[in-house]
């Protein structure tokens, strides 16, 4: 077994880093790392991240952990209906992100201004996995799609058994909707610090 607890010291120390600033590059608290650097075994994604930031500090070729589908866009204002986006099954593209994405993560591109300043049209949210319990997600930043096939950048409140509100930064509160599933949000990348990528064929 691999001694995270000693990576994630390493890292702290070579890229001259508070354990908030680690915490924010992997979407986790701070108090996660402070467990890690006790002994904490941090989860298979997270321990991917982890190694995936030490290959890069090595200067090691890493360029698949850095590639990450975006599978639609997300309304941080309007809902955005899925079934009229007609998003292809691979996706609408792909981003290269500027830091170690776990494999399997999602990724929508934000559209709207209901969750400014947090959130600017066309900043790209990655949700590390996808929660099948609404529960896991309240009272956080969350991609959320609706019973009703809405999909929204929301933070969650619990209204009643099965029932939540969505709230925004700066605009009305949507009430009493039932989630048929939701994401908390890992990492944003703003606007201007990802790329889309075109795989050459193979």
């Amino acid at each position: 077994m691999r001694d995270y607890a000693k990576l994630v010291g390493d890292l702290l120390a070579q890229k001259k880093m508070k354990q908030t600033a680690l915490a924010g590059e992997l979407g986790v608290s701070q108090g996660t790392v402070s467990r890690w650097l006790k002994g904490s075994i941090p989860e298979p994604l997270h321990q991917e991240a982890l190694e995936a930031m030490e290959r890069r500090l090595r200067g090691e070729a890493y360029e698949d952990g850095w590639i990450v589908r975006v599978d639609g866009r997300i309304g941080a204002g309007a809902a955005i209906d899925p079934d009229a986006e007609q998003v292809p099954p691979e996706g609408l593209f792909e981003i290269r992100a500027p830091f170690p994405v776990p494999p399997g993560s999602r990724a929508f591109v934000v559209i709207g201004d209901s969750m400014r300043s947090r959130y600017e049209p066309g900043d790209v949210v990655i949700c590390w996995r996808q929660a099948a319990d609404p529960a896991e997600v309240v009272n956080k930043e969350a991609v959320v799609q609706t019973v009703d096939g809405k999909r929204y950048l929301k933070i969650v409140r619990r209204k009643a058994r099965s029932v939540y509100d969505l709230e925004s930064h700066n605009a009305s509160l949507i009430e009493n909707v039932k989630i048929e599933w939701a994401a908390k949000v890992g990492a944003i990348i703003k606007h201007d610090e990802w790329e889309e990528v075109r795989r050459k064929a193979k």
